[in-house]
């Protein structure tokens, strides 16, 4: 990871805000109606230049894109791979069910979202064969780097984690969640590898906390623990291949008691050595 010996450096955990002509398009694409894409294009490269001056500007030290190019920080896989289709049905939240006053003011402070509860689903083998959208996602972040005044200390770009992918677009292909997570990771690796070899990667797992109040709130915390040492091990069957100081993991702990976290994520079982990636 970077560092420095003077001064401690700032960064943040990925998504900035879009603007409207942004969200619109983006939101628009997503549900396949007609769009202009080049003008979807511009715009994407347009924001993805606002947002890296905002940062230095800011002082932020470790920048990215901001997910500007994106709908959705995992929501984007579907635009990019194979073999999903229909509509994943998810379960409320249980803070929405919990807390249905709550659940309101997210409804109207958010009338029109992307596809998060009825994302497609995987209908058919899964396969990653264009990194085209992947390509061109570091290409506009790079360019916005080049034209900036001043540079950061680093950069970095996200990527959605197999354990996240599995939980929000439902499985109704494989013969079993791990084998579907699995089949995730294998495909998601050729985006993990592309990132990392200009950027730092940051991996995006709120599965491996938030899927408790999610996919898994029907669990106990001994039975969801068991299904997130199964993401872990596909995640690092992802990472196998990129140097641990080129990857970064962006969790929280959400309803699962820190010893319990501890115990199940900072070790592999296996080898008893730390996990890939996670800080």
């Amino acid at each position: 990871m970077i560092g420095n010996s003077d001064r401690i450096l700032t960064t943040h955990v990925g998504s900035l805000p879009r603007n409207q002509v942004l969200t619109d398009l983006l939101i628009r694409d997503e549900a396949g109606e007609p769009i202009d894409k080049a003008e979807l294009n511009r715009q994407r490269a347009r924001a993805v230049q606002h947002v890296v001056a905002q940062q230095l500007a800011a002082g932020v030290d470790v920048i990215n894109d901001g997910e500007q190019p994106r709908v959705g920080f995992q929501t984007y896989v579907p635009q990019r791979m194979k073999g999903f289709g229909g509509e994943s049905s998810r379960p409320r939240p249980r803070d929405y069910a919990e807390f249905p006053d709550f659940a309101a003011q997210m409804r109207q402070r958010f009338p029109r979202r992307s596809k998060v509860s009825n994302a497609p689903q995987a209908v058919s083998e899964i396969k990653y064969n264009d990194l085209g959208d992947a390509e061109n996602e570091c290409r506009m972040l790079r360019e916005a780097l080049s034209a900036a005044p001043s540079k950061p200390a680093g950069a970095f770009l996200t990527a959605a984690s197999p354990g996240i992918i599995a939980t929000t677009m439902l499985n109704k292909y494989y013969e079993s969640h791990d084998a579907y997570v699995f089949a995730v990771a294998r495909e998601m690796r050729k985006e993990y590898e592309l990132i990392a070899r200009e950027f730092i990667l940051q991996i995006d797992a709120p599965d491996l906390a938030m899927e408790y109040t999610m996919l898994f709130q029907k669990l106990s915390v001994s039975e969801f623990l068991k299904i997130a040492e199964v993401h872990v091990a596909a995640l690092n069957e992802a990472l196998r291949s990129i140097p641990r100081e080129r990857v970064r993991l962006h969790s929280y702990l959400g309803d699962i008691p820190p010893a319990e976290f501890e115990a199940a994520f900072y070790d592999d079982p296996r080898t008893h050595q730390p996990l890939v990636g996670i800080q």
